[in-house]
């Protein structure tokens, strides 16, 4: 299959899980010296790729959701969706299912410090302890920028919701607009993230949770505190699968090189002598 379909090294490795799983004796496929082989082989001849990821420079759709005028009654109900999905996700490393599971009678606006924050509930997420599902709290604080403020937009789209006719039955954000019984889908929210960081970059599989951590980690956040929000499964699987740019920003060469060098005194040697 891999000469004679084109079959990258990738898909015949799922091909090769596939099969195990559905073997009666899977630990056969698994130990058998020749597949394992074969699948290494494969990997090998694989074309090279980078293992730096490039920077996304998010100004595009950061400026695109600047002007979706939350407090504008002419702006359509799925553009306020939309730019509370971006700000959400970006805040608080959620995934598009994350997103669809917000518990709309758990969201509230509160107040620490002098500084707002809205406060709500992932009803089953992704993630589960010892096998069970759980309700994840998180706690999202307001933005100095009004325009890209997830807390302000939480409250113009509070306040839109509650003027519909008929009133949303469903405790989401992101109610249907067409029907107001039904929530949008995680594909509908998913299409959503996409088209707004493909105003900022055409590199494909590119998500929210992973753009937001990168930039987290960028920013000085610890590594663990960013594992913990984003719920990677290891730290060493963000830095190898998801982190971007890696190392490529730190400045080595005068780390390494310290400036300024002082040189050391010039030394005259009678030439005749050395070699007498």
């Amino acid at each position: 299959m891999f000469e004679t379909r084109g079959y990258q090294h990738g898909t015949i490795r799922l091909f090769r899980s596939a099969v195990t799983h559905l073997n009666s004796n899977p630990s056969v496929l698994r130990s058998s010296e020749m597949v394992n082989t074969l699948v290494q082989s494969l990997a090998a001849r694989a074309p090279p790729k980078p293992i730096h990821r490039p920077t996304v420079d998010l100004g595009p759709s950061l400026a695109a959701m600047k002007k979706i005028d939350t407090n504008s009654p002419s702006t359509l109900l799925s553009h306020i969706q939309q730019k509370l999905a971006f700000l959400l996700g970006m805040a608080a490393f959620l995934r598009p299912s994350d997103l669809h599971r917000i518990d709309f009678s758990s969201a509230v606006v509160e107040s620490d410090s002098g500084r707002r924050f809205l406060s709500f509930t992932v009803v089953a997420p992704k993630e589960k302890r010892k096998g069970q599902r759980i309700i994840k709290p998180f706690r999202v604080f307001e933005h100095h920028d009004s325009a890209l403020c997830p807390v302000a937009t939480f409250v113009c789209l509070r306040d839109r919701l509650s003027s519909l006719s008929p009133a949303p039955t469903v405790s989401s954000f992101f109610v249907n607009c067409g029907n107001t019984s039904q929530m949008v889908t995680v594909s509908t929210i998913s299409t959503w993230l996409r088209r707004i960081i493909r105003l900022s970059t055409d590199e494909t599989r590119v998500n929210v949770r992973s753009l937001a951590s990168s930039l987290a980690l960028r920013s000085g956040v610890p590594l663990d505190d960013i594992v913990t929000l984003g719920n990677w499964a290891s730290s060493s699987v963000f830095e190898q699968h998801y982190r971007r740019e890696h190392l490529s920003l730190v400045d080595f060469t005068n780390t390494v090189l310290p400036s300024p060098v002082v040189d050391p005194p010039d030394v005259f040697h009678d030439a005749l002598s050395e070699i007498s």
